[in-house]
């Protein structure tokens, strides 16, 4: 439950899809999902070895420095990569799909510059921009996500047996956070009821269309299913990586990104607009709210933050580090 799987309903409604058409697509990816994340699991659980050792019994020594050093890059472009310049060339590029979900450390910048801007809404005006218009960010943008990397960067340094009460805290604070956040779309949406992501939102996908959406949800988590060795080799026992893995893995997805279209939904008609991407909604909040408004933004951000820390250090950050160990 992230920023990443809250957004994947919006890339596949805006190639055409319904929201129930998407929502298909992406139960089914999730189911998946699972199974080969359980299957990626074995050779871990049992005999608690990491992905690079499974990984030459199948490519052989030298064949399994392609995929060793794919992953790694993978991992960079997802933790780090994204620069300003690389997401405006993206979204003018693809204008209808959200692309930024995969770049974790960005949207975490984002959520940072949130809670900056709920503290201080005049922000943009007290930080000048030096940055140029064709990045299609502001300086002070860029300094949230400076200021996410230096909170990150102490996590890297910690083993990953050791990183467990941090995955607990965050798991923990997203799972509460959407739940909320699904309340008080549903609960404050008034008569007006949902947008066009909903109410209208009727196109005929297609069975390949809906393939593809499948195969685009099981992509957004595709890095991860590759190296889940890395992780369930640290299980006391088979079990505590299968069973968990298995129970919990496609429905907390599923509902997350659920919640994605629902919130996106409720809250279109309010702000004249279908904000896909969270932080984005919350400037919204904070443009046409007073100071209520601003608070919630702040601890919606801050729970983002959090979320984003675990999400991008356990994944993206350890996972290129182990392998060039």
């Amino acid at each position: 439950m992230n920023i990443s799987s809250y957004l994947t309903g919006s890339s596949l409604i805006a190639m055409g899809m319904s929201w129930w058409e998407a929502i298909i697509a992406i139960i089914a990816g999730n189911i998946i999902s699972a199974i080969l994340l359980v299957l990626n699991s074995l050779p871990g659980a049992y005999y608690h070895v990491g992905f690079p050792v499974v990984n030459r019994s199948v490519w052989g020594m030298w064949g399994s420095q392609f995929v060793i050093w794919n992953r790694i890059f993978l991992s960079i472009m997802w933790c780090k990569f994204m620069s300003s310049p690389a997401c405006y060339f993206l979204e003018r590029r693809y204008t209808d799909i959200i692309v930024t979900d995969g770049f974790q450390a960005w949207i975490g910048g984002e959520c940072v510059y949130v809670c900056l801007k709920a503290i201080w809404p005049s922000i943009e005006e007290g930080i000048p921009n030096h940055m140029a218009q064709s990045t299609g960010v502001t300086t002070a943008q860029f300094l949230g996500y400076i200021i996410f990397m230096v909170i990150s960067m102490p996590f890297m340094y910690i083993r990953p047996h050791r990183l467990q009460s941090l995955f607990y805290v965050s798991a923990t604070i997203v799972m509460v956070f959407i739940v909320v956040l699904l309340i008080w779309s549903m609960a404050t949406m008034g008569p007006q009821g949902f947008g066009e992501t909903i109410s209208i939102s009727s196109g005929h996908a297609g069975g390949w269309n809906i393939a593809f959406g499948i195969i685009s949800t099981i992509g957004s988590i595709a890095a991860g299913l590759l190296n889940q060795n890395d992780y369930a080799r640290f299980a006391r026992k088979p079990s505590d990586a299968i069973q968990g893995q298995a129970i919990v893995f496609a429905p907390y997805a599923v509902f997350s990104c659920i919640v994605g279209i629902l919130v996106t939904g409720a809250t279109e008609r309010r702000y004249g607009k279908a904000y896909w991407n969270l932080p984005d909604l919350f400037g919204a909040m904070i443009e046409s709210g007073g100071t209520r408004s601003r608070c919630a933004a702040f601890f919606g951000g801050f729970a983002l933050i959090v979320s984003q820390i675990g999400v991008n250090v356990a994944g993206n950050a350890l996972a290129g580090g182990e392998f060039l160990v």
